[in-house]
This record gives structure tokens, C-alpha cells and sequence, in this order.
């Protein structure tokens, strides 16, 4: 705000902002009291002037005393901190050697900024990048500009390596100092990081689309096969894993489609994966390739397989192709529709593709034949119809494997778990074990009775007053209700979220996040109203929120002489 001429008001200037009587303007208000003018939107270049109004002709103007306060809904961004004499700064190869990440040989290099002299203020520094490897294809596109933090004298830029299906040459990546007025360029003004391939016939540990989305790129993955991916668990967990680790960045399609073979992945190749522009691809059709009745040969079968390859590849050569070997399948004996008298040699035709082309294998049938040759009922425990897995099934032999290939992280049980025993149910519910995948040693049912009639209440005690994330877990069927109205009442009211259980059961299903009471002041309530089908109540879980450490004062030194002053610092942990 600016007082015109040094402070003081020229008689023009005693204008008020506002020119009336209206119940809005400051000018012809007589009153001991404050007064309200309204609330104003101030547009760059314009500002804000106090002073008395003109009464207008023949009106006396007097004032005992003038006052006035603002308050500022939205604040304008902070000024640059004042000019301060520009530093010495060096740049230098930290590690000169990324690796692909493989077995025992996750190689990260990178670039190391240092600053000389007084780390009180951030400092950023401009770069620019060059070399013989390509950004955003076999290392993350590099940044403009980096913050070397208050307090901080230095600062590492890695460069990793990403998983690419190409034997390559080593290639490089240098990273140049731009010159800006905050620093004074050294001698040497640049780095330079070299990336290898994994070992030969090393297998990778991380998956491109996974790496880019830990750089904080956008990714579109899509999921294609048989009914082994359109009704399987996994895609979910995928999807879910990645919303937990990198909100947001992740979008998934599951275009899998029961019954189907190769041949229909090349006809609808283009509608179900090719008009997503998608930046990875898992595909699996071998186990309907190999249903006999349908009449794919081998030969067939591969080249259906390399069309596909070659059709996402011709429109993006840089999307990442995910080939998966699914489980063994039993109880389908010769005249039966789904005999596959050959499922291990189709099997292995993704193998010698996957090893011929350097993609990404996730082969899940080793575990699978390991339970099945160890104890057949022990499989049908887990695969009920000798085919598709249950949740529990996948959980336990699918999604380890899917996990240690790809690199994706394992989501953790939330840390506050309140199970269905320490639930209050309202009406008759019944508790059963019947379904697998639920929390502990059961869940309950209502029956799909009573409609309306019959709740379950959790009420989690939250340590600290916060905004948490609130997840749900139940077992799926068909017979599930696909409306269930979960309630969330937190601080400041209540949020209802339906929920489809006849899908993503098994798992800890994020509601959202929730501002809650420190106690046991909130609750999620599980309703059956409107619903056509079995409600199932498992158990609630909470998160704990995301937390920050702040240093209150960047740099902590000892007092010139005995008893001097002391210039002490805090870590400050925010959420």
C-alpha cells in the first residue's frame, strides 16, 4: 500500500476508493464504530488509497480520528529476496556411470553442485542438457533450473539409466552450467554421466513406466489379454499401488476381454490400445491361444503376438511392451471346451519373444506349477475354477512377481487398522470366511436382508487432529452389491462414497482424504440402504499423513566468546 506524497495525503488524494452513500462506501459514514467497506479484488499495477471522502458542495468534512485495516484473502506472491553478491560454484560428475537397473547392478550417477561461502538463502542454478542419449527416453528429462536449499552447500542431480529393450552402446548425458546473475561460472562448466546397458542376459528390476513415474512423469499404461487380466485383481493393485506411491500420475486401462485369443488383440489392436497413446503395454493371450477348439497354431500364435509388438511400436517406438506368462490351468480335460493340451509350449513362445526382443517378462507359472505339483487342493484353494484366480490367490502368487519385475512398491497395511471385531453392527449380520482375501479371519454379510435395517460402525482413534487418509477393504463376488453407500463423518460434516464390491476386494481401497478429530470422534459407516446384492463389512484402515521437515534456521554456529550469543536452529516436522 502506498501513502502518497511521503505519507501524507494531497487534497486530491482525500478521496476515498469509493465515491456515494451506499451501505459500501466508507464516504458520508459518521460512526464511532469500525466500519466494513467490502471486500475488493485488486488487479496488477492497481493499489489501495485511505483517506476521507469529498462530502461534495457545501458539506462540512470533519474527522477526530481516521483508522483504517485490511484483510487479504489472497496474498500477492512474496518479492525476490533483496540482491546479494553472486558465489563461486563448481559443478563435477559425482558417480560417472549409470547402469539399467538389473540384479545386483542398480547404478545411479549424477552431477554435484557445490556453492562457496554464506548458505543462508537458497540458491538456484540453471543447467542444460546434452550427450548422445536422448531425454525421456533413456533418462529422465532434466530440469532447467535446480534449488540448492538454505542451509546447503551442495546438491546432487541424479541421472539415472532407463530400462529400454535396446543392446546399446554406452551413450552420454552432460549437464552445463547457464549463466545467471546469482553465481559466478567456474572454469569448468559442465559434466558428464554415461549410461550402460544392464549386463547381457541380465533381467531388469524396473520397469520404464515405473522409473518415469518416480521422476514425476505422466504415464498411461494399458492391460490386455484375456479374462485372466479383464476379471483379475492385479490391474487394480497395479493402479491402486500407483495412486498411493505417485498421486495422480498414473492412468490405467484395463482392456482385457474374456474368451479371447490373439487374433481379436490384433482386430481390435487400434480401439482398445493404440487410440490411448499408451506409454507401456502388459499383454498375455497365451492361455486362450492354446485353447484347442480355437484353432491358433503355434507359428500362428507367435506371429498374432510380434504383430501386436510391432502395430504399438510402429505408432510409438517408445512405448514399454510387458509380456506376462499366466498360471497353469486345470479340470479342463480333452473334450472339453477349454482343453489346452498345449499351454506350456504357448507359454513359452512369450518367453523366447520377451528374450529375443529384450522386454520385460513377468512369468507367474513356476510358482503357480510349484503349489500345484506340491498339493493340488492347496492350487484350487487359490484358483477355485482351475483357471482364474481368487483375490487371495493373486495376492499370494501374482502380485509378488509383478511387483519384483516391474519395481513397483508394495502397498502397506495402513498403520490403524479397526477389524469387524471391533465394529458395532446394527441388525442381524452373519460372519463368514467363505470368500477369500479378508483381513484377519473373516468378515460379516447382511444376509442381503433387510435392506436399510442394518449398519456397521467403525470408529478409529486418531492420535493427532489431521486430514488422514481412510481406506476400506472387503471381498468381492458376483453377488456383491455394487451400491454400497460407505459414509465418512469427519470434521466439519460428512462424505459418501459408493462402492462397487463385486470388484477390488481383497485390497485396502482408498475412500479419500478426511479431515479427523484427535480421539475417537469420527467414523466410517458401512450402510446397506438401496442396495441389491450382499453387503460385506472387513475392516477400516486409516493412514497417517504426509509429513515435512523444515529447518527453522539454515545454518547453527558456536558463540563467538564465552557466553555469547547463540544462533540456535530447529527441525520442524509439518503435515
Amino acid at each position: 500500500f502506498d501513502f502518497f506524497k511521503d505519507g501524507g495525503f494531497s487534497e486530491a488524494e482525500l478521496d476515498g476508493a469509493l465515491i456515494g452513500s451506499g451501505p459500501t462506501n466508507i464516504t458520508s459514514r459518521v460512526s464511532d464504530a469500525a466500519v466494513t467497506s467490502g471486500t475488493f479484488t485488486l488487479n496488477p499495477g492497481n493499489g489501495i488509497q485511505f483517506g476521507p471522502g469529498n462530502s461534495g458542495v457545501n458539506q462540512t468534512v470533519a474527522y477526530d480520528e481516521f483508522r483504517f485495516g485490511t484483510t487479504l484473502d489472497d496474498v500477492l506472491p512474496v518479492p525476490p529476496p533483496p540482491h546479494v553478491d553472486p558465489v563461486n560454484i563448481t559443478i563435477a560428475a559425482s558417480g560417472a556411470v549409470s547402469q539399467e537397473p538389473s540384479p545386483g547392478a542398480e547404478l545411479v550417477g549424477g552431477v554435484t553442485l557445490t556453492r562457496a561461502g554464506d548458505t543462508t538463502a537458497p540458491l538456484v542454478v540453471y543447467l542444460s542438457a546434452s550427450g548422445t542419449a536422448t531425454a525421456g527416453v533413456d533418462y529422465p528429462e532434466m530440469p532447467a533450473s535446480v534449488l540448492i536449499p538454505a542451509g546447503a552447500s551442495s546438491l546432487v542431480v541424479p541421472v539415472p539409466a532407463y530400462t529400454d529393450s535396446l543392446v546399446e552402446s554406452p551413450e552420454t548425458v552432460t549437464l552445463t552450467l547457464v549463466a545467471d546473475d546469482g553465481y559466478i561460472l567456474p572454469v569448468t562448466t559442465s559434466a558428464t554421466v554415461t549410461l550402460n546397458d544392464r549386463p547381457a542376459g541380465a533381467l531388469s528390476t524396473k520397469s520404464r513406466f515405473i522409473q518415469k513415474l518416480g521422476a514425476g512423469l505422466q504415464q498411461k499404461v494399458v492391460f490386455y489379454g484375456t479374462s485372466l487380466t479383464a476379471s483379475g485383481s492385479w490391474p487394480t493393485q497395479l493402479r491402486l499401488i500407483a495412486d498411493s506411491a505417485w498421486p495422480g500420475r498414473g492412468t490405467f486401462y484395463n482392456r482385457g476381454s474374456s474368451g479371447m485369443a490373439s487374433d481379436w488383440g490384433i482386430t481390435n489392436l487400434q480401439t482398445q490400445v493404440l487410440s490411448l497413446v499408451p506409454d507401456a503395454v502388459f499383454i498375455e493371450f497365451s492361455v486362450n491361444d492354446a485353447v484347442e477348439r480355437l484353432g491358433i497354431s503355434l507359428p500362428e500364435a507367435r506371429a498374432n503376438l510380434e504383430t501386436m509388438i510391432n502395430g504399438i511400436q510402429a505408432v510409438n517406438p517408445q512405448c514399454e511392451i510387458i509380456l506376462q506368462v499366466m498360471n497353469p490351468v486345470i479340470g479342463r480335460p480333452e473334450g472339453d471346451a477349454g482343453w489346452r493340451p498345449n499351454l506350456v509350449h504357448y507359454q513359452q513362445i512369450y518367453r523366447d519373444v520377451a528374450a529375443e526382443r529384450g522386454l520385460i517378462l513377468i512369468d507367474h507359472h513356476p510358482a503357480w506349477q510349484a503349489l500345484l505339483d506340491q498339493d493340488e487342493n492347496e492350487f484350487y484353494a487359490n484358483v477355485p475354477d482351475g483357471l482364474h484366480p481368487a483375490i487371495q490367490g493373486e495376492a499370494n502368487y501374482l502380485i509378488p512377481a509383478l511387483l519384483e519385475r516391474t519395481g513397483a512398491p508394495a502397498i502397506v497395511q495402513p498403520p490403524i487398522v479397526i477389524d469387524d471385531a471391533m465394529a458395532t453392527f446394527e441388525g442381524i449380520w452373519t460372519f463368514s470366511t467363505s470368500t477369500a482375501g479378508a483381513h484377519l479371519n473373516g468378515y460379516y454379510t447382511d444376509g442381503n436382508a433387510d435392506k436399510g435395517l442394518k449398519t456397521v460402525t467403525y470408529m478409529p482413534d486418531i492420535p493427532e487432529a489431521g486430514t488422514y487418509p481412510v481406506y476400506l477393504r472387503w471381498t468381492s463376488l458376483n453377488n456383491r452389491a455394487n451400491n454400497v453407500p460407505v459414509t465418512v463423518n469427519h470434521v466439519g460434516g460428512s462424505t459418501t462414497v459408493t462402492i462397487d464390491q463385486t470388484i477390488n476386494g481383497g485390497i485396502w481401497y482408498k475412500l479419500g482424504d478426511f479431515p479427523l478429530a484427535a480421539g475417537i470422534e469420527s467414523s466410517v459407516v458401512i450402510g446397506t440402504a438401496g442396495t441389491t446384492g450382499f453387503v460385506i463389512a472387513d475392516a477400516v484402515g486409516v493412514g497417517l499423513p504426509t509429513v515435512r521437515l523444515l529447518a527453522s534456521n539454515g545454518r547453527v554456529q558456536e558463540p563467538a566468546t564465552s557466553g555469547g550469543a547463540v544462533r540456535p536452529s530447529f527441525v520442524t516436522v509439518t503435515r
